[in-house]
């Protein structure tokens, strides 16, 4: 289950990570990239600032907020706390 980072909003889950470079930024969704290919299952994300990523999960085809969101949350925040905060 995602954690408390994570804000319920009417686009699904949400959260805003800062990064101290673009460069990280970039590296953190080079490494998502993968795990949301493997799931076939994609954030939504927009960068604005060069080091502020906006992501919001929603399954789309069921129109809600599924466990498929949950689990790429919390594979997000893990790696996000390893290795970008």
């Amino acid at each position: 289950m995602a954690s408390g980072n994570w804000q319920l909003t009417d686009q699904g889950l949400f959260r805003q990570f800062k990064f101290r470079t673009f460069s990280e930024l970039t590296l953190f969704l080079a490494a998502i990239a993968p795990v949301a290919d493997g799931r076939d299952h994609h954030p939504d994300v927009r960068i604005h600032r060069a080091v502020m990523l906006d992501v919001h999960l929603l399954t789309h085809d069921k129109k809600a907020i599924t466990e498929k969101d949950h689990a790429l949350a919390d594979v997000m925040d893990e790696l996000y706390e390893r290795d970008y905060k």
